[in-house]
């Protein structure tokens, strides 16, 4: 199963799942979500064989309800992320938006997580609705300041819709 965020599951439900994956623990899973609040309330503690995976898109919150209503806040969800202790967390910056670098950079070491995912929106929204794109000059930068302490793993890299002439 794939493609959806199991922070909306029953906590019994998410229980099964977690039941499953203890009996096969010769396998790894990736649990993804943007709810990780939600999900910890559910879950105390997940097998060694689970990577959690949490999407923090930028460090701002001051508009972000513009881009999305249903996800709680990046502040909110990094202060989650950095509460629940598990030995195998990854991140995920996708769609990445515009950032502060300094605090945004603080944030990830903070979370010590094992892998970095990070790239741009791929569905044309971004430009549809003009959401605040990071340029590609200042996205390169912080990767190259990401890939000093942790491994990254870059996904689409294009300019911003505002740099497309």
């Amino acid at each position: 199963m794939s493609g959806g965020d199991i922070s909306f599951a029953s906590k019994e439900y998410i229980e099964r799942i977690l039941d499953r994956i203890r009996h096969l623990s010769d396998r790894r899973f990736l649990i993804q979500t943007k709810n990780p609040r939600e999900l910890f309330n559910k879950v105390n503690s997940f097998p060694d064989n689970v990577y959690l995976n949490v999407t923090i898109e930028t460090n701002r919150d001051e508009g972000y309800r513009a881009i999305s209503k249903n996800a709680p806040l990046p502040s909110e969800r990094y202060k989650a992320y950095l509460e629940f202790k598990h030995p195998h967390k990854f991140l995920t910056i996708e769609p990445i938006f515009d950032f502060d670098e300094d605090i945004f950079l603080e944030w990830v070491k903070q979370l010590s997580p094992k892998r970095v995912y990070i790239g741009y929106e791929s569905k044309g929204v971004s430009r549809r609705y003009r959401l605040p794109e990071p340029s590609l000059a200042k996205t390169q930068h912080f990767i190259k300041e990401l890939d000093q302490f942790v491994p990254v793993y870059v996904k689409l890299l294009r300019r911003a819709w505002c740099e497309e002439s």
